[in-house]
C-alpha cells in the first residue's frame, strides 16, 4: 500500500497518537516507550529507526504503524505500508531489489512479519532491505508475539531483526481504553454516557475487542435510534462474541 502525501483516512482516529504524539500525553500513557519511539520516527529524529514493534494480538501495533505512516506521508515522504506477507509475495529476490526499493521509497512500515516464518526468500530480502536502508529512511517492523518467534527463521535474517531497537506494546490500561472509546464515539457520532464507556472498557482488554463491541452498539443504537442502550443491554452485547467486520478504527 502506497501512502501518498495527502490526508490519510485513518489519520485522526487514535487520540494517544494523534496531534503529533504530544509529549504531555506520552508522560501519562501506559505504553510510553513505544509511543515515544513512534513520535521520534514521525519527527525524523536520528537514532530511532529502524525499530521492531512487538506485542500480543490486539495491542495496537497495526494502528500505530498506520499513524506513523500517515504522519510521514503528510510531510511529503514516499511511504510504503503493507502486511509483510503481501509485500514480499511478488518481490524478486536479491539485493538489487532492495537497492531499487530505496530509490523509489522514503519510508517502510511492514506489519505482521511473523507471517514470513517458513519463507526464507522473503526473510533474506527483508534483511537486505534493512542492510541497504539509507540512514535517514524510517523503517518500522511489527511482530505479533516477541522476538522469540524468530527462532524458526534463517539465522542471518533473524539476527538482522533481533539487532533492531525493540519496543513492546502491552495491553492498554483502563485509561487508554477509555480514551480509545471516546475517540471512536466521536468519529461514529455515538453519544454514550461515561458509565457506559467504563463498562465496555472493563469487558474488553484489547482494542480489537473494544471496537468489536462498539460496532455492535453502533449497529443497534446508531444513526437516529430513539434510545440509548442500557447498561444491561451492553452486558448482553459483551457476551455475544466478536463480529466479523468493523469500521470503528484500526487496531
Amino acid at each position: 500500500l502506497m501512502i501518498k502525501s495527502t490526508h490519510h483516512e485513518n489519520a485522526n482516529t487514535f487520540s494517544t497518537v494523534n496531534a503529533g504524539l504530544r509529549p504531555q500525553i506520552l508522560r501519562i500513557i501506559f505504553n510510553a516507550f513505544p509511543l515515544a519511539l513512534a513520535r521520534a520516527v514521525v519527527l525524523r529524529e536520528p537514532g530511532h529507526s529502524p525499530f521492531l514493534l512487538h506485542g500480543e494480538k490486539g495491542t495496537g501495533k497495526s494502528h500505530l504503524l498506520h499513524h506513523m505512516a500517515a504522519a510521514l506521508a503528510r510531510q511529503g515522504l514516499r511511504v510504503i505500508l503493507a502486511p509483510a506477507a503481501r509485500f514480499f509475495r511478488h518481490c524478486p529476490p536479491g539485493e538489487q531489489t532492495a537497492l531499487l526499493f530505496w530509490q523509489q521509497a522514503d519510508a517502510l512500515f511492514l506489519d505482521d512479519i511473523q507471517a514470513l516464518d517458513g519463507q526464507p526468500r522473503a526473510q533474506r530480502l527483508l534483511a537486505a532491505l534493512l542492510a541497504h536502508r539509507p540512514d535517514a529512511a524510517p523503517a518500522v517492523l511489527a511482530l505479533e508475539g516477541g522476538p522469540h518467534v524468530l527462532g524458526t527463521w534463517e539465522p542471518g535474517p533473524a539476527a538482522s531483526v533481533r539487532r533492531l531497537l525493540s519496543a513492546e506494546l502491552t495491553p492498554p490500561d483502563m485509561e487508554a481504553r477509555m480514551r480509545y472509546l471516546q475517540q471512536c464515539c466521536r468519529e461514529n457520532a455515538l453519544d454514550l454516557p461515561r458509565e457506559h464507556l467504563r463498562l465496555m472498557a472493563r469487558r474488553a482488554a484489547h482494542f480489537r475487542g473494544l471496537r468489536s463491541l462498539l460496532l455492535r452498539v453502533k449497529a443497534a443504537w446508531g444513526e437516529g435510534a430513539a434510545a440509548r442502550p442500557s447498561l444491561d443491554d451492553l452486558e448482553r452485547l459483551a457476551r455475544t462474541g466478536p463480529v466479523q467486520a468493523c469500521h470503528a478504527g484500526h487496531e
